[in-house]
């Protein structure tokens, strides 16, 4: 995730305030999840850190990340979905 662009989604899509990125581990070796609030709306109340620290994880309350195996990263995927949207 490029510094300068990270952010741009949250500009193109003013209702959404929280992402995951999905992307390879190192040498592809696991699947891991970049998640982080939207600067621009607010609203989210996940505690992100607090979220991917349940996977070994971790971050602060506004972005975290994550690594699982590959064979667990749907059903992860899937888990931090639902506790994102169960937030609100």
């Amino acid at each position: 995730i490029f510094a300068t662009n990270r952010f741009t989604i949250y500009a193109m899509y003013p209702d959404c305030n929280i992402s995951i990125h999905v992307l390879w581990g190192l040498k592809r070796q696991n699947t891991a999840f970049a998640i982080g609030k939207s600067i621009v709306n607010r609203s989210s109340r996940t505690d992100v850190g607090a979220l991917c620290l349940k996977y070994d994880g971790g971050g602060h309350r506004n972005a975290g990340t994550c690594q699982v195996e590959i064979a667990e990263s749907r059903r992860v995927l899937d888990e931090l979905i639902s506790s994102i949207t169960a937030d609100g």
